[in-house]
């Protein structure tokens, strides 16, 4: 959270998170979600959490085995 918190604080217009979700509970998960989403920046993040990702993201690019298998 800490090393979100301090990349958001430079003001970017993209980031790219690897797992972001990873070792929180539910609450933190949603707060950073949140968050996430109260910015005007460009988030590219992978998860294994397909809910979570279906509630923070605009759109959704399915890898299985490095190819792309479905959009949403």
């Amino acid at each position: 959270r800490v090393a979100i918190a301090a990349a958001l604080a430079g003001d970017p217009q993209l980031l790219v998170l690897d797992e972001p979700d990873a070792h929180l509970d539910d609450g933190h998960r949603d707060e950073l979600g949140r968050r996430l989403r109260e910015r005007a920046v460009t988030v590219v993040l992978s998860t294994h959490d397909r809910q979570w990702a279906s509630e923070v993201a605009d759109r959704i690019v399915e890898l299985r085995d490095g190819r792309v298998v479905s959009r949403r």
